[in-house]
């Protein structure tokens, strides 16, 4: 491809150690792993293959560039049998504090997986388990994919040009960054890991729920109920903002409705507060537009899920700035919490996640899954 050295010459001004990628393949024409320990000289870059390369990769954590790797469930033959929905990528974003379109997102090779591109030069948090400087974890608040990876400190990823099984790595704004990476802090990192997945090193013993913990620490309190909650999200939420932002495609107005053309048939209708999705015969309030978003076509079989609905109250009240009801979460991811056991106040655990049940008495209930400390 004419534009992987131009694009390598870029990466390589931003800070990257650059790798020239065989055809068919996922590996590198030449030798690269030096470059995990030192920098990559511009005579060095001048000097790989690039007339024979099929697709251009990065060194992880040369620069202090750093990869989220996103990947479904595959077969025997590794084939993958689905795509992930792309609401897994955008909630990693946010969390991250990003933009859904942010310039360094990307489709996969396979065209199953996402992935996106950071420049953190802190350190993790002590006790961040690597498998040779590759932070691993698994799904979590119910998002559909197999695994994530943080592709931290060895390894090369691909990040640009074709792939052995499917379409090539497609960048999501359908043009090459021309900016560098973000810059972002290890703070961010972890949101952006644990808003979507379980370090594989919590799972399954390590991990608990707990409903009631005790704790010094006070709750934080935001007035309103859960039945004037849900209704003041409703009313204050922008269907066709929402729709938008998830759904790429022209918007043609007919008498106060909205199509947005090439998503099935998608009819959004911000008088009624309905929306309607005739591809798939299928649709709802807000809060089953954002449940779609989430979790596809399956959201409308899993209403009563404690886990998916939580998430969906959580997106929505973000989406329209409205706090949630008086028991907002004690605790926060990160936290240590500390019960009183025999009258002796002893840490318990570590917040890994915060989610959130139905309402049980006129109450939300906050759960909060827990690595357990010695």
């Amino acid at each position: 491809m004419k534009d992987l050295y131009p694009f390598g010459q870029k990466l390589h001004q931003w800070g990257a150690a650059v790798t020239a990628i065989q055809p068919k393949r996922k590996s590198p024409l030449h030798e690269w792993a030096h470059w995990q320990s030192r920098p990559q000289t511009a005579e060095e870059l001048a000097s790989l293959p690039w007339e024979q390369a099929a697709a251009v990769g990065i060194v992880n954590g040369s620069g202090g560039f750093r990869v989220f790797d996103v990947d479904p469930q595959k077969d025997a033959q590794g084939r993958p049998l689905y795509k992930v929905p792309e609401q897994v990528l955008i909630a990693a974003l946010r969390a991250v504090g990003l933009p859904d379109d942010y310039q360094w997102s990307y489709a996969s090779g396979s065209g199953a997986g996402w992935g996106f591109i950071v420049r953190c030069t802190d350190n993790l948090p002590a006790g961040w388990p690597a498998d040779k400087g590759i932070f691993k974890g698994t799904s979590a608040n119910g998002y559909q994919y197999d695994h994530l990876e943080l592709r931290w400190s060895s390894g090369q990823t691909v990040i640009m040009g074709s792939h052995p099984d499917g379409p090539g790595y497609c960048w999501r704004r359908g043009e090459p960054p021309f900016v560098p990476p973000a810059e972002v802090t290890a703070g961010q990192v972890e949101r952006g890991f644990l808003a979507i997945a379980v370090p594989k090193h919590e799972q399954p013993a390590g991990s608990e729920h707990i409903t009631r913990p005790e704790t010094t620490r006070p709750a934080r309190k935001v007035s309103g109920g859960p039945d004037t909650t849900v209704e003041e999200i409703r009313g204050r939420f922008d269907l066709l903002a929402y729709a938008r932002r998830h759904f790429p495609g022209e918007v043609r107005e007919e008498k106060g409705e909205y199509r947005i053309l090439g998503n099935g048939g998608l009819l959004i209708k911000p008088d009624t507060g309905k929306w309607f999705c005739f591809a798939e015969d299928l649709g709802g309030d807000c809060f089953d537009l954002v449940g779609y978003c989430f979790y596809g076509a399956t959201w409308f079989g899993s209403k009563k899920d404690g886990e998916k609905w939580g998430q969906v109250l959580q997106d929505a009240a973000a989406f329209t700035g409205v706090a949630l009801p008086d028991n907002s979460p004690a605790f926060h991811v990160g936290d240590v919490v500390t019960a009183v056991i025999n009258g002796v106040p002893k840490a318990v655990g570590r917040v890994m996640a915060v989610k959130w049940l139905p309402p049980e008495g006129g109450q939300w209930r906050p759960y909060y899954e827990l690595e357990r400390l010695p």
